[in-house]
This record gives C-alpha cells, structure tokens and sequence, in this order.
C-alpha cells in the first residue's frame, strides 16, 4: 500500500485534547508513523499527499450498533415477508458502502448479519466498515426478537445455515445456543433482557430472561473471550443484564439511579442510539402506513423519556459509546447520532470521544484504533470544516472530503489539491 501524507490540517486526536493546527500525519502502509508539526514533517518519497490546510484530521467514527442487514427506514412487514433471505442478505452490500461512506470505518453488527458479511468486507469484496459481529440476537419465547406475529407467522422464519435461531429459554438451553452462535463466528453475543418499540408481543419496559438465563451467555461468552451486549430498555432489564455481567447496555431508556451506579461499578458502557425511535418515527412520515401501529404509538412514547435518560446518564458520568441503530433507520446517516448526543447534554468534543476512543474502549480495539497517534491504524478523515464549531458538518458527505481506512484511501475529493512527491 502506498504512503499517505495528510498535510497541514488542524488535528482533532480522538482524546479530547484540545486541537492542534497546521498539522502534518504520515501514514505507511495501514499505520501511522507520524504526527506532528507541517513544519518539521519529513514526507516519504513517493508519498500521496493530501492538503488539508483548513480542514479538520480526525479519527473514523465508530458505530457500535447497526443492523447491516436490515434495510434500513423501510420498516413495512408486506416487504419484509416478500424478501427472500439471501435478497435481504444481499442488501449489506450497498448499507455497508453507505456506512463506510459516512466516515464509520468500524462498526459492530449487533444482529442479523452473519459472519460471512464481515469476511467478505475483509476481502474486499465490497467496501464497508471494519466489522465486528453478534449474527443471531436472542430473545425469550414471546420476548423483542420472538419474529412470531399475532397471526403466529414468523417473521424470521428461513434464516440463513449460518444465523442460528433468535428464540431461547433456560439457562442450559442459552448455554447450547450461545456455543453455536461463537461457532458460526461471532464477535459478541447480543441478547434482549427487555421489550421493544417494533415488537408486537411486548413492551420496552418489559424485563426478559432470568438473571441466570443472562450469567449463562455471559459465562459461555467469557470461557471463548467474548462479550455481551443487552438489548435493555426497561429499567430492571437493565439492572439484570448489568448484575449479570454484560458490557454494553444497548438504548437504556428508563435509567434511574441506581442502574447509573451499578455501571458506573461494572464500568460498562451505555450506547444509546438516540435516533432510533426518531427514526421510526420519520419512516412513518415518509411512508404513511409503513410503521405497524403498536410501534409507531410506543415510538412516541419512549422518545422524550429516552433523551432524558441520556442526559442523565451523561451527567452521572457513565461510560457512553456511539451506535445508532442503523437498519432501523436508514444506512449512512450515522452522523446524525451525534448532533443528538450534542443536543441532550454533551460537548461537541466530548461526542467525538465518545464516536472514537470510547467506541474503541468498549469493542477493545482502543491498542489499534479510537485515536490518531503513531503506531495505530490509519482510519482517518479529513472534514472541511470544523465539527466543533458545528457538529452537523459530519453529516455533509461533500464535507467529509476524504477517508482512509487502515492506510487506504477510499474516498478523496480534495482533487487538484492532492499530488504525489517523487
């Protein structure tokens, strides 16, 4: 791979140390070897340089849960019943390019996508973000994953060889499928320990699994070196995901204080997706009638109390990650999470961090990825603009000029403002 220079722009680290101008990093093959100032910069012979002078040099973002294989703000069940399973899996290809395409260079797949997906990204088979994934999200019979509708159709019936089954009851059995769910190949187990806005047999403050049922994936997981991830929208879901041991709760709606305390204990991380309901929302205005009627009215019940839970989370000083959810809304809008953490209680800064280094944190690829200094890999972009100022400037693809991932130049429209030295 060639060498990248990215020469005399302000630098935004992914630390949330202050900004640093005019200044110069130097990529060779997928790693950084150098940052400092333009100045005193000693570009390679033969390198590709990129000017950023009056632009911003960040990390790329990290979204810790999309749907890739959902289709993302198209949420109508005559669609999802007319889509053959290898169709639908074949819409990863265009809502992976979407994804890279917003500046997410990795992102975790928190259901539906096999491992498959994140091989195919790997060989570059079609661009998409780094990828990590939890393939099967489980789900107690009748509980958020259950596909079986008040017609007893299930809507999940036909997955693929390689996704194993969503639903699963009892310690022993959770056991058994979380092994097989780590042999398809899965990167963390995702599981829902409350309700849902889009299912049709509960409510988001419904507590799901056991405490027991919850430790035992949480054991299974751990004995292979992997985590859990919980679905956990529901105040006491959310405590028995925390007492049992997983390290992300997924949406939090209903935190009190207690739940903030006990992981500020566990040190486990809250991410939020604060678009998704927003986003349901917006289908249904886009297409009147798309959104079944019990999701649409528990949309607008969850969205107010799900801000302020955020809020609150932020002020008691949880570990929060970036994730959005995208499946349920449409691919490629991963930015806009941002703007929300913004408006419900963070600094601009302190969403990059979270979009960067803790993202990194949590998916524990913080020795690799989250920040730029040397010796890591090179996933950058290059903003015209400065999201500090305004943070929307990253939802702006004709801002977002360039991205790398790992080293790689994948998109560059800085034109004649890019040469080669030699």
């Amino acid at each position: 791979m060639a060498t990248v220079a990215i020469v005399g722009g302000t630098l935004i680290d992914g630390t949330g140390a202050d900004p640093v101008s005019n200044t110069t990093l130097i990529i060779e093959n997928d790693t950084i070897t150098s940052i400092g100032p333009a100045s005193q910069a000693n570009i390679p012979a033969g390198a590709t340089v990129i000017d950023a002078a009056g632009m911003t040099i960040m990390p790329g973002l990290i979204d810790c849960h999309v749907h890739l294989a959902l289709p993302g703000g198209s949420l109508g069940l005559t669609e999802a019943f007319l889509t053959s399973p290898s169709l639908g899996l074949l819409g990863v290809v265009p809502n992976s390019k979407a994804t890279l395409e917003a500046g997410v260079t990795t992102a975790r797949d928190t259901g539906m996508a096999p491992a498959g997906v994140r091989q195919a990204i790997e060989r570059k088979m079609f661009p998409g973000p780094r990828l990590l994934v939890a393939i099967s999200p489980l789900s107690q019979s009748g509980g958020h994953v259950d596909g079986h509708l008040p017609s007893c159709v299930d809507r999940f019936a036909g997955l693929l060889p390689d996704v194993p089954s969503f639903v699963v009851d009892g310690p022993d059995e959770m056991r058994k499928r979380v092994r097989e769910i780590l042999r398809a190949g899965a990167d963390w187990i995702k599981m829902c320990t409350t309700g849902g806005v889009l299912s049709p047999a509960d409510d988001p403050s419904h507590t799901q699994f056991t405490i027991e049922e919850i430790a035992a994936a949480v054991y299974e997981a751990a004995a292979q070196g992997k985590k859990v991830c919980a679905h956990a929208q529901g105040t006491q879901g959310i405590k028995n995901a925390l007492l049992a041991g997983v390290e992300s709760i997924e949406h939090g709606i209903w935190l009190d204080d207690e739940a903030i305390e006990i992981m500020k204990s566990k040190k486990a991380y809250l991410v939020a997706t604060l678009i998704a309901p927003l986003s349901v929302l917006e289908a249904e205005e886009r297409n009147p009638g798309s959104v079944p009627p019990y999701g649409l009215q528990k949309a607008k019940h969850v969205i107010k109390d799900h801000y302020e839970s955020f809020r609150k989370a932020v002020e008691g000083g949880v570990n929060i990650a970036m994730g959005t959810d995208a499946g349920v809304g449409p691919h490629g809008e991963n930015a806009r999470e941002l703007d929300l953490m913004v408006q419900y209680g963070m600094t601009p800064m302190q969403s990059i961090v979270t979009s960067t280094l803790n993202a990194a944190k949590l998916l524990r690829l913080d020795k690799r990825l989250g920040t730029l200094e040397t010796g890591k890999l090179g996933d950058v972009l290059v903003v015209d603009g400065d999201p500090l100022a305004d943070i929307k400037v990253l939802q702006d693809k004709n801002k977002l000029v360039a991205i790398l991932k790992g080293g790689e130049v994948y998109k560059d429209l800085t034109g004649n403002r890019v040469l080669a030295l030699g």
